[in-house]
């Protein structure tokens, strides 16, 4: 068995020259399950602190760093874990240290133990809209194949990651496919090799190393990525319930939202629609705003009923028939509630009443960025006022 390594003992720091620049190295946290940890040839740092135990061949990070002796890849893997454990750690595992890049890979135990898709999507759209807003760079990485999945696993595999391929594609975010670094390409639902039918070989989590370290590569070459539009509420943070005040059982008023500069040039006005895709019969539109102008970075709390607002916005109709805001107000069950904003290179012309497909195919072409938070609500849930 090889001699443990620390990432630490990894990086090949060489000592300047007199008078030379200090170059921090690339700082990039693995944040993930066992496929980051290395399992079953290697336990990471938090595993067995300090350095871990095992054979570091074994972990896809030791491989980034032997491409990139300069760089520093933290494991931040454990075995085991599911999207929500990962989730709850990431404030002390990622926002607290500040890397430039962290690579999110999880999942796959959340389909092994029977969870619901919609609960890991959540998590995992909490973690990039986290790092985008701490201006860490998130890469989306696809959830690896399994030997024993059942076919209702590997289907729901397959989903999961035409998802993560979508939002990463949504959020202008990298995506990694880590997927098909991994898997037989005579049977993409089975591992190329592995030891026990559940992880990589040595080769599987070499070949995911150097994916992911090319694309970082390819990244820095460009100058790293740009993170452009971030939309935020003081009112609900990704992902979480939305107070009372802002729904059906409460005063029914709009959240503040606020927004950040894109760095895409052009920009003329900015446009906005709420939707709930988990209505019953379809997806339910709750706000439909527009030509808010390019100067603008926050829509005040209680927007007004009006179609046309002082500063040139327009609001077109909802699904209740009104005018403005309508707040969520689901029958049944535990409803998302998306609130998607528009960077546009033009105003809109638009007639009195407009509805959200109007806005969107008047949006077409015209769309220079985008960024979205998503709340949550249902009918019997004992809502937090703020």
């Amino acid at each position: 068995m090889k001699k443990a390594l620390s990432i630490i003992s990894l990086l090949a720091l060489t000592v300047p020259s007199k008078g030379a620049e200090i170059v921090p190295p690339l700082h990039i946290v693995a944040l993930g399950d066992s496929t980051t940890a290395g399992t079953p040839f290697f336990r990471s740092p938090l595993e067995e602190p300090p350095e871990g135990r095992g054979n570091p061949e074994g972990a896809y990070a030791y491989w980034m760093i032997k491409m990139h002796p300069d760089w520093q890849v933290d494991n931040r893997g454990i075995n085991g874990q599911r999207t929500d454990e990962i989730k709850a750690r990431f404030r002390h595992d990622v926002i607290s240290v500040k890397p430039r890049y962290v690579i999110i890979l999880a999942g796959v135990n959340d389909i092994y133990q029977g969870q619901t898709l919609r609960d890991t999507e959540d998590d995992l759209l909490w973690m990039y809209q986290q790092a985008k807003s701490n201006n860490i760079i998130p890469i989306a990485t696809s959830v690896l194949p399994f030997d024993r999945a059942t076919e209702v696993q590997a289907r729901k595999i397959r989903g999961l990651n035409r998802w993560i391929k979508h939002e990463a594609q949504t959020l202008n975010i990298p995506f990694c496919d880590t997927n098909a670094a991994v898997r037989d390409p005579k049977d993409p639902n089975r591992l190329k090799g592995s030891p026990e039918g559940l992880h990589p070989n040595i080769e599987g989590y070499r070949n995911m190393g150097e994916t992911l370290a090319h694309l970082i590569d390819t990244l820095e070459t460009k100058g790293g990525v740009t993170l452009t539009l971030q939309l935020t509420s003081p009112a609900f943070i990704q992902g979480s319930r939305i107070p009372r005040k802002y729904t059906c059982q409460g005063a029914n008023v709009s959240p503040e939202l606020n927004w950040t500069s894109t760095a895409k040039s052009g920009v003329q006005s900015f446009a906005l629609i709420m939707t709930d895709p988990d209505a019953p019969e379809k997806t339910w539109t709750h706000w439909v705003i527009y030509n808010i102008p390019a100067t603008e970075r926050a829509l005040a709390e209680q927007i007004p009923g009006e179609e046309a607002l002082p500063n040139q916005t327009q609001q077109g109709l909802n699904d209740f028939g009104k005018i403005g805001y309508g707040g969520p107000c689901p029958p049944v069950g535990i409803h998302r509630y998306f609130f998607k904003l528009y960077a546009l290179d033009s105003s809109l012309a638009l007639p009195a009443r407009s509805t959200s497909d109007d806005l969107l195919k008047a949006m077409e072409g015209h769309i220079l960025d985008q960024a979205e938070i998503v709340g949550t609500c249902s009918p019997k849930e004992d809502h937090v006022e703020h």
